[in-house]
């Protein structure tokens, strides 16, 4: 039976497993970060953030976290009285303690980039990472004579040139830390912390499942990895879309690996829809059509090879005057795919507070900012379909699937 991986699900997943992230902060700006291959690490703040209940907002851990930055939030205001020329030592402590909040307010969002990606973290990414730093390598067996003759030496796989550059994306808040000391309750401080998780989970899942619905013009998925929607006449609604997908697991197991024109390795599928046709869905993959005999053909057998649903409405955001669209799937499109496999995220930070130093701290001024710095490679995944591929048809690890009409 596929498994509905929902937000319901994944905090209910996360929590049985005492999921658990590393987080830190860093020193310097956001373009300076991503150009340093050593991380400039603010020192006790590398930490690992436990998820430990379902709901964050108002658990004994966001109540403890609050409390202690209330009272941060405190001994800042009374140490600037004192002296608002000395950079306040208790500042870091500050920021840390949100970036804890933040943290874990977003651990119980649904951020499908690691499930539908390989993803590596490494502070100490290059800007440019080339690919064999994270493709698999080949070691590829010969036989020898055993005469301190030459063996084959272990290998890039085969076709895997050039190199992916970071990208940094960024958001601030436009107001200053002296404001956020003198002005700002604690209420305010929790709507910034939770407007930058929302937006960070928003914008990375529009990075990476996001990048499915975003191929809309007539010529962004070739014809071998469309699967058209069933129209056998006389057929139920139940059997157009049974047929369908059955159609859209055999097109993809047809697709070939782009490195090795083999037949693509697939341990899984996972089905990207729109949350509204998850039930429709559901039904058809699990074989329950024929419940009380009513079905045609007599036996429906279960489309096993599907074993997660992944629902998707994108987000919208209302910036000011600016009207932000994360586009989720539309209705009566589909997208089966193969998981992890032939796609890759490198992040090199993950979301991050922009941190100065003391010495060049402006109080007055002083804005903030987050950011984080991260870049795919799915030339592979979209295969066939990968804008600006020289591949001919027939490569990839993903298909485009119209759903019959509900």
């Amino acid at each position: 039976m596929a498994k509905l991986i929902d937000k319901e699900y994944v905090i209910e997943q996360r929590l049985n497993s005492g999921y658990s992230e590393r987080s830190a902060l860093y020193f310097g700006k956001s373009a300076e970060n991503v150009e340093r291959t050593n991380a400039d690490m603010v020192p006790g703040t590398d930490k690992i953030v436990k998820m430990s209940s379902k709901e964050w907002t108002n658990s004994e851990g966001h109540a403890k976290l609050w409390t202690q930055i209330e009272e941060t939030h405190k001994k800042l205001k009374n140490s600037l009285k004192t002296n608002a020329a000395q950079f306040p030592s208790d500042y870091y402590d500050l920021i840390d303690k949100l970036r804890l909040d933040i943290t874990r307010r977003r651990m119980q969002e649904v951020d499908y980039t690691g499930m539908m990606n390989t993803e590596i973290v490494n502070p100490n990414f290059s800007k440019a990472v080339t690919l064999d730093e994270f493709l698999p390598y080949v070691a590829a067996f010969k036989k020898i004579a055993g005469t301190n003759d030459s063996v084959p030496l272990i290998n890039q796989k085969t076709g895997g040139t050039g190199s992916v550059i970071m990208d940094i994306y960024g958001a601030g808040w436009k107001d200053t830390l002296e404001n956020m000391l003198y002005n700002m309750d604690i209420y305010s401080l929790q709507k910034v912390t939770d407007a930058v998780a929302r937006g960070y989970i928003g914008k990375r899942n529009d990075l990476s499942i996001g990048l499915l619905p975003k191929k809309t013009t007539a010529t962004a998925w070739v014809a071998s990895q469309q699967v058209a929607a069933d129209t056998t006449s006389g057929a139920t609604k139940e059997e157009l879309m049974y047929n369908t997908l059955n159609s859209a697991i055999e097109k993809l197991l047809s697709l070939l690996d782009p490195q090795t024109a083999q037949e693509i390795d697939a341990p899984s599928l996972a089905l990207v829809c729109k949350p509204t046709d998850v039930r429709r869905i559901n039904r058809a993959i699990n074989g329950q059509l024929n419940l009380g005999g009513k079905g045609k053909p007599s036996n429906f057998a279960a489309l096993d090879e599907i074993t997660e649903i992944w629902p998707y409405r994108g987000d919208t955001l209302y910036w000011g005057e600016e009207k932000i669209v994360y586009p989720g799937v539309a209705t009566n499109k589909a997208y089966l795919l193969v998981p992890k496999v032939y796609s890759w995220t490198l992040v090199k930070r993950g979301l991050t507070n922009e941190v100065g130093r003391g010495s060049v701290l402006q109080l007055s001024t002083e804005e903030r900012a987050w950011y984080f710095a991260q870049q795919n490679y799915m030339a592979e995944f979209f295969g066939s379909s990968e804008t600006g591929t020289s591949l001919g048809a027939g490569y990839g690890a993903v298909v485009e699937i119209t759903l019959p009409s509900a």
